[in-house]
């Protein structure tokens, strides 16, 4: 098991540097997008509501796979209770900056995104007082259907309730590209690490005497030409990390930890919110076209409580070539506990995955199944975007 441990924003903004920076949830509360805006590519601020951006649980919509669908973590989903997203990147919403008494935001804007391309939330780390957002550009050279012309996403990631005082946030773009030409369709391969960051502040004070009508706008800003290379690791070979979820009762369940290859009925997975109902099922004879797909099932350890939940946030290829042995993949899966609510205690049900493997180019679904090598890398953290010390719920 890999030791990652996430503690709230709060608590650590004003700690010592760590060595590594530490993981923290991430929470995308709203997404939009249009072909039209050219919003930066990250800005920090806050949207002034009195202290209150968005309710809490809003946060795990985006997270928790909805029942019956296939889908990515932190997927481009608009947020049904407040639609900012699309406005902001026409221009129409612009974040202010924040206090020690509202929410303190990141908007994300994609780079332009032809039909087929995707732009994730990878990961959201923190090391003393700078925050480092995690995205990656999924793009191909393959000729897709005619579109109007490129659009941009934008996706909303709240950080907390921060401490006054000066921090840091910073942007770690990766392009990862597919070529029409490759041998395995489906994988992606690390091709740039773009970086750029921005100072920003969080202000103390009663934020309706700190904000007032004509304010002018948050300057925390990163814009896509000022970006700056970086050296990175290249040869990561990547799947796009679809997956399904269910949350089996805890109970007459085995304690260790399981990971099962199988084949699945023919399906398109590589569409969001799609059935997932033949993942789960295993067919009596497996066709040239059946799915690969590898499920995972948490053993005592990963036990949750309701208020728990749990992710698939990769899926690395770490061998491909036959003459260096079988094929190798690693899923990384994370569980984030919300410990300090009252009555969350980890006995209700278990997280189960159902993840589709990209078997092009590596021969006939059936004999990959029998050959290729899977390991599942946990981690565990909390999420506790307020630092509450305990919290009651009925």
């Amino acid at each position: 098991m890999l030791a990652a441990f996430a503690l709230a924003a709060f608590q650590l903004a004003h700690a010592a540097p760590h060595v590594q920076p530490v993981p923290l949830p991430v929470h995308v509360v709203d997404s939009g997008g249009h072909p039209g805006g050219r919003s930066p590519l990250m800005v920090v601020g806050s949207l002034f509501t009195g202290g209150h951006c968005y309710r809490e649980d809003d946060g795990n919509r985006i997270h928790a796979t909805p029942q019956g669908q296939i889908v990515m973590p932190a997927r481009f989903a608009a947020n049904k209770y407040s639609h900012v997203m699309t406005e902001f990147s026409l221009g129409n919403v612009r974040p202010r900056p924040g206090t020690d008494e509202e929410e303190t935001l990141v908007f994300l804007t994609s780079p332009p995104l032809e039909n087929g391309h995707e732009f994730t939330i990878d990961r959201l780390e923190v090391n003393g007082t700078t925050f480092i957002v995690h995205a990656s550009h999924w793009f191909d050279d393959i000729k897709h259907e005619w579109s109007p012309g490129a659009r941009r996403d934008a996706h909303l990631l709240r950080l907390g309730w921060l401490p006054p005082g000066e921090y840091t946030c910073r942007l770690m773009l990766t392009r990862r590209f597919m070529s029409a030409q490759t041998p395995r369709p489906g994988i992606y391969t690390a091709a740039e690490l773009l970086t750029g960051e921005t100072k920003f502040t969080v202000a103390k004070g009663d934020p309706w005497h700190f904000h007032s009508w004509d304010q002018a706008p948050s300057t925390a800003v990163v814009r896509e030409e000022s970006l700056a290379p970086m050296r990175f690791e290249k040869g990561v070979l990547q799947q796009p990390p679809y997956y399904a979820v269910k949350r089996p009762d805890a109970a007459g369940q085995p304690d260790e930890d399981r990971i099962e290859l199988v084949l699945t009925a023919p399906l398109d997975w590589r569409k969001h919110s799609q059935a997932d109902a033949t993942l789960w099922e295993t067919p009596h004879n497996a066709t040239a076209d059946a799915v690969l797909v590898a499920r995972v099932t948490g053993g005592k350890a990963r036990t949750l409580g309701r208020h728990d939940w749990a992710e698939i946030t990769s899926i690395q290829w770490t061998n491909q070539d036959p003459a260096k042995g079988p094929p190798e993949v690693t899923i990384h899966a994370a569980v984030w506990r919300r410990s300090y609510i009252d009555g969350n205690a980890p006995t209700s049900s278990r997280p189960a995955f159902v993840v589709p493997i990209v078997h092009e180019g590596l021969g006939s679904a059936k004999d990959l199944a029998q050959s290729l090598r899977v390991t599942v890398a946990w981690t565990e953290g909390s999420d506790n975007p307020r630092g509450a010390v305990l919290e009651i719920r009925r």
